[in-house]
């Protein structure tokens, strides 16, 4: 008999595609052949020899075959050799030289008396399940919106890999809730060219805004869209695209999405440094890089390249967009999240999580690459370019202490200070020194007074400091009115300026009494010299 089913609104009063098999190997339990199943959803019964298939050629008439398809009726289409194989009782069975189907890609079109009626173009994406794109399943219309859509159509969830004259089993369920995602593919000195990954309806004809101001977009096809303007190099122009646009399954943006089109400009030597390295991390850390941009120009590291000059092994390349603005740093590590817990106030936004060439814990070398092989900066370090003073150097990274003056000084780089925790990735260095040499040392209390009782005020006693070179050890000592000791603290390699602190507690761990405390603070620097400062302070109850 024959097996009738009603499809109330899609496609209604026309003879349409419901079900494909493109794909029938390997075998999940359906014969081993293509097949399209077509429903008549107009108001009247279609004679069968008004009806053709095509799939991107002529079209295969049924014209050998004699009566009606009803209305709400199924009927399965397959070649003449694979007929006998779908003949169920409940199924009419069309046979006809069916034209052949691409597994990944291509167009099936029904006509009636020679009038194009209903067309779909399918591909490989509108399966939407990857246990079920690689044969043996049909391509089944889920009833939502248009026909020729990707986002209403799914991979059969029936058993057997189909549903050949029954009503389909994804008949209802929804499969895209995702609007089209624009992205820039390229930035020329013409203009740029937008991509979004699906098919693009435009509700209004200016849905573009170019740094806040309306701007047209000429469209090339359902998917991309060009921007005929001149656009400066270096900078970065912010290219809104409303939400006035949805996909063919009706899915529309909640918001504006704003992209960065940025032109390169030529960079020389020297307009992006390698400003702090990490080389000898402490057991399961990473390595990392940090690069400063000392241009007056945005520049974009998509393209520019990692190597290590000493060893053979092929340089590593960002593969990935990242502008760095002018006076900007970004650190490049294999691991973000290890980043962050090793140094605390790493800023993730200027993170680039890549892969860095191999870096020897002794010596070795990193240099920076761009697009066009030009080696924009390279440093060859060495574990002895630590402080001398360090007795480990383990997590302990190496601090440029002028952009201006060449990576190649060995003088130009010194330890992180622990201070910063051996490390200022994403931040100023430590050790970072102006042009001018002239800087006074100098170290101060910021209040005599304090009050240790957890109250969130004065709870420590802060000792600032600046000093003229890196390199340089504390050792602060705290005496009570009578001149005993009281606590040590651990000694502290300084950056060029910062703050030490005493909680009030001694060396048990116990909370100092009230009184008058003697803060002496010995000062060592590489070469043997030594100075001392003494303060007096008070901790009040």
């Amino acid at each position: 008999m024959l097996y009738l089913i009603w499809v109330a609104g899609a496609g209604a009063q026309r003879l349409i595609v419901t079900e494909m098999m493109v794909d029938p190997t390997p075998v999940v339990g359906l014969p081993d052949a293509e097949y399209v199943e077509i429903f008549n959803a107009t108001d009247f019964p279609i004679p069968l020899p008004s009806i053709s298939i095509a799939s991107g050629g002529a079209p295969a008439a049924l014209d050998t075959l004699e009566g009606q398809l009803p209305v709400g009726a199924y009927a399965v289409l397959v070649k003449s050799a694979a007929a006998e194989r779908f003949v169920r009782a409940d199924v009419l069975v069309l046979t006809t030289q069916l034209p052949g189907l691409t597994n990944t890609f291509d167009q099936v079109s029904l006509f009636i008396d020679g009038k194009l009626v209903t067309e779909v173009h399918y591909s490989t994406e509108w399966y939407h399940d990857d246990r079920r794109d690689g044969g043996g399943y049909a391509l089944e219309f889920t009833g939502n919106g248009e026909l020729d859509c990707g986002g209403n159509w799914r991979a059969s969830l029936d058993p057997s890999g189909g549903s050949p004259g029954l009503p389909n089993s994804v008949t209802g369920t929804r499969v895209d809730s995702l609007p089209p995602q624009p992205s820039v593919v390229d930035v020329s000195d013409s203009g740029a060219i937008i991509d979004f990954d699906e098919q693009v309806i435009p509700l209004v004809n200016d849905l573009f805004l170019l740094d806040g101001r309306a701007v047209s977009l000429r469209q090339m096809d359902e998917r991309t869209y060009a921007l005929d303007a001149e656009l400066q190099p270096g900078r970065i122009y912010a290219l809104s695209v409303l939400p006035d646009y949805s996909d063919c399954a009706g899915n529309f943006p909640q918001e504006p999405v704003v992209l960065d089109l940025f032109r390169p400009a030529p960079v020389a030597a020297g307009d992006v440094v390698i400003n702090e390295l990490l080389f000898n991390p402490v057991p399961g850390g990473e390595d990392f890089v940090e690069l400063y941009n000392t241009s007056a120009q945005v520049v974009q590291l998509r393209g520019w390249q990692l190597a290590n000059a000493r060893s053979g092994n092929r340089p590593k390349m960002i593969d990935r967009s990242f502008l760095l603005p002018p006076g900007n740093y970004v650190v490049i590590t294999p691991d973000t999240d290890d980043l962050e817990i090793r140094f605390s106030s790493t800023k993730r936004d200027n993170v680039l999580e890549a892969s860095l060439p191999s870096l020897p814990n002794t010596s070795g070398n990193i240099s920076l690459i761009d697009p066009t092989g030009v080696i924009i900066d390279a440093f060859t370090y060495h574990e002895e370019m630590h402080a001398p003073l360090l007795s480990d150097v383990e997590g302990v990274s190496l601090e440029r202490l002028r952009t201006d003056v060449p990576a190649g000084d060995d003088g130009n780089w010194y330890s992180a200070s622990s201070s910063s925790g051996f490390g200022t990735p994403t931040r100023a260095n430590s050790q970072s020194r102006s042009a001018d040499p002239t800087l006074n040392a100098e170290f101060a209390l910021v209040e005599t007074v304090f009050s240790p009782d957890g109250d969130g005020y004065q709870d420590v006693l802060e000792l600032s400091y600046r000093v003229p070179v890196p390199g340089l050890l504390a050792s602060v000592r705290i005496f009570d009115g009578q001149g005993r000791a009281v606590r040590d603290l651990p000694r502290s390699l300084l950056a060029t300026r910062g703050t030490l602190q005493w909680d009030g507690q001694d060396a048990t761990g116990e909370p100092s009494p009230v009184g008058a405390y003697v803060v002496l603070v010995e000062v060592f620097a590489p070469d043997g010299r030594t100075e001392t400062h003494k303060f007096l302070a008070v901790l009040a109850g």
